[in-house]
């Protein structure tokens, strides 16, 4: 059944009846005025509390995680509206982060302060995405909306999603030691996932040491998908090794080592393209082997000082390598033809940051600066190869459906990035303004070889060097100590990404290249934001009204049709203007004084995106969406609840591609609870999509035509069930 194009309404009525349960987003997910000692990064590169932050952050803890039994990227945003994951196909899976309808890379996104490198893909059977997640190593993850140029740079047009992992402090809880572990089990997937962690700590010498080690390694198959009886088969295994340590001085300065290893390898046997359109019509059997590493070391250094002009600080030196390789086997038994294709995808990090923090009083006026800088360089290879094997005659050859392998889609290419800032929160008593001002130089440098000028004869390689300042300034004004108003204007800023300047991609067999764009131009936007938040001792809430105009935002691999050759034309443009604008609410009630233990959350956003140029819709903006909880926790030991999803119909797309697909609004109910078995021991299980409805997320199939065989398998997973059993020790 078609929901209304516009369901809050309705939705409100229906999840306030049936309500739900779990944590919707830290600033409903505690019923007690307490949530307001809340302490945040994102809002200000240093730690401030959740109420000294002028802008929409979301929070979301490892309780929070644990509560919704969270095991992918996506159940990490299942109940954050406006913030949505988008699905590449049923082989590549979970690829990059939207946030207010801004994506493509767009999302600074951050594990322990380090970047994760973009998302690129290019055809199908190439695709490095941006899932390095271990749910039970996660802290928290805190989601700061809308354009953070200033604070997080080149990538952070968009927002920012950072995820920090677990310290020492957080296992040992006051202890020297501890040992712990959990087993999931979760239906989504028939997936098993399990958890080891050791952690200890103690004085050596004048100071102290403490430390941990999480090992995990999950092993799953393909999503359940609800419109599929038989889906692409698929085997995931992914293992991964976080070692946090430090070692605190007297005076309280503190040295810190981290370390982490990820590895995942999926295999999967692609059914649902089979005999498909004219890239895959003679395909009878289609495999793939993908496994991506992620290698990450970070050395940091924090300390307080007392100094007129400085506070503390803290200094991070980071290594990073992310590698992604990718083999195809293509049969094609009308032809006698077996294709096998290799795609690789690596990119090498090392980074520098210092962040500082000042206070000095005036007259009239309390200062306390956040200021630094960092500098980051990144080395980027990517190489596509593979042979054609004739199987009638057992000849083998470099030639792949019309391109002579190996070949490169971009050149390879350094980019080196540089950045100091400025951040400063002036309070005259209940008024406190923030300016703030970030200058940043982008420099990218390309590399030819042979490889790539074989391939792309008489293409035009461009170096790129932008720099920009991007200021912002907030105003925050205090009622009183439960409640807030803000307002904020930000400037964002993104360079042209090397991919799209330089990118070389031919397939003569099928008549369509995708050709390079020196010309394209910087993005740029200027957003503003309104908000109000109250937090009583048994009512919160939230209000947030935003806007943002941005200019040259690029459209990734626009089709600009027929050459005079008949090849189909596919180039990275600007597109001159655009504008997204919504609202968002947070609500939060305790029941505690009739019903102990009992909590209704709610939270809810709507979006609306448009190219100003062309005035058709922007296709990344996700549909209205309405989330309500209903908890019950009489004590320590149980939680039950349940959350209704009510999402709207998305019918507004860009027309001018015709036969782009739309989706119906759709409601789900989810059912949760918790039995903290004894002490040391807890067990949880839930049951999501109870009705066992069928539907579509607009971010998994947003661009794609009515036609596209790939529809079906990207519907959201049918009813299933998970459990989980957790040991702390």
């Amino acid at each position: 059944m078609r929901l209304p194009s516009y369901t809050t309404p309705f939705a409100a009525v229906v999840c306030l009846q049936l309500a739900a349960a779990g944590v919707v987003c830290a600033e409903v997910s505690d019923a007690s005025i307490g949530v307001i000692d809340e302490i945040l990064v994102v809002g200000a590169r240093m730690p401030r509390p959740a109420d000294n932050v002028v802008g929409k952050v979301d929070v979301i803890t490892h309780a929070d995680l644990m509560d919704e039994m969270a095991a992918s990227l996506s159940d990490i945003t299942r109940y954050t509206p406006g913030i949505s994951v988008t699905t590449a196909d049923s082989r590549f899976g979970e690829t990059e982060i939207t946030i207010r309808g801004l994506s493509g890379n767009r999302v600074a996104s951050l594990i322990d302060g380090v970047p994760i490198p973009d998302q690129f893909d290019v055809g199908s059977f190439s695709n490095a995405g941006q899932d390095f997640l271990v749910a039970d190593a996660i802290s928290r993850v805190e989601i700061l909306r809308g354009p953070a140029s200033t604070l997080f740079g080149n990538d952070a047009l968009g927002g920012v999603f950072a995820i920090v992992t677990r310290d020492p402090q957080e296992y040992l809880n006051g202890r020297n030691a501890h040992v712990g572990g959990s087993a999931t089990w979760s239906g989504r997937d028939d997936s098993t996932t399990l958890n080891g962690s050791f952690a200890a700590g103690g004085r050596i010498g004048t100071g102290t040491a403490d430390g941990v080690v999480h090992v995990s390694r999950k092993d799953g198959h393909e999503i359940d998908r609800s419109a599929v009886d038989e889906p692409d088969q698929q085997d995931r295994t992914r293992k991964s090794v976080f070692l946090k340590s430090g070692y605190t001085r007297e005076n309280g300065h503190r040295i810190r080592l981290e370390g982490s290893v990820f590895d995942e390898n999926v295999q999967t046997d692609m059914v649902s393209v089979l005999g498909t359109g004219r890239q895959f019509r003679n395909t009878t059997g289609l495999t793939g082997d993908d496994e991506r590493r992620r290698y990450a070391v970070t050395l940091g250094y924090d300390f307080d000082v007392a100094s007129p002009w400085l506070d503390g600080g803290r200094l991070n030196l980071y290594w990073q390598d992310v590698s992604v390789e990718q083999n195809t086997v293509d049969l094609r038994e009308p032809i006698a033809t077996l294709n096998e294709r290799q795609f690789r995808y690596d990119t090498r990090t090392i980074g520098a940051m210092i962040d500082l923090e000042s206070g000095f009083t005036t007259r009239r006026a309390e200062h306390r600066i956040a200021w630094g800088g960092s500098f980051e360089t990144s080395d980027v290879e990517e190489i596509r190869d593979g042979r054609s094997t004739d199987l009638s005659t057992g000849i083998s050859s470099n030639w792949l459906l019309g391109e002579a392998m190996p070949v490169r889609d971009f050149p390879n290419s350094t980019v080196e990035e540089f950045a100091v800032y400025v951040h400063d929160e002036i309070s005259f008593g209940r008024l406190t303004l923030i300016p703030g001002l970030r200058y940043q130089s982008y420099d990218l440098d390309a590399q030819v070889d042979a490889v790539f000028s074989e391939d792309n004869p008489g293409t035009v390689v461009v170096d790129k060097n932008e720099s920009s300042l991007a200021p912002k300034f907030g105003a925050l004004w205090r009622f009183n100590s439960a409640s807030e108003a803000y307002f904020q204007y930000a400037h964002g800023f993104r360079a042209p990404p090397f991919e799209d300047l330089n990118i070389g991609f031919n397939l003569p067999l099928f008549g369509y290249r995708a050709i390079p764009n020196p010309d394209l131009e910087p993005e740029t936007s200027d957003g503003i934001e309104i908000g109000y938040r109250y937090r009583g001792s048994r009512m919160q809430w939230s209000l947030a009204a935003f806007g943002a105009d941005y200019d040259d935002l690029i459209e990734t691999k626009v089709n600009l049709g027929l050459d005079e050759s008949g090849t189909l034309i596919f180039q990275s443009r600007n597109i001159d203007h655009a504008r997204v604008y919504g609202a968002e609410f947070t609500f939060g009630y305790s029941f505690d004084e009739w019903v102990p233990g009992l909590t209704l959350d709610a939270a809810g956003s709507i979006t609306r995106g448009d190219n100003r140029t062309t005035d058709e819709p922007l296709n990344t903006v996700d549909p209205a969406e309405l989330i309500t909880a209903l908890t019950w926790a009489p004590g320590d030991r149980w939680r039950l609840g349940m959350i209704i999803t009510a999402v709207a119909a998305k019918d507004r797309v860009d027309e001018s591609v015709p036969g782009q697909v739309t989706t119906d609004g759709y409601a789900i109910l989810d059912l949760t609870a918790s039995w903290q078995i004894s002490t040391n021991i807890r067990l949880d299980a839930g049951l999501f999509n109870a009705f066992d409805k069928t539907y579509w997320q607009w971010s998994s199939v947003r661009n794609r035509t009515e036609n596209d065989p790939m529809f079906n398998y990207l519907s959201a997973p049918g009813r299933y069930g998970s459990v989980a059993l957790r040991v702390d020790l």
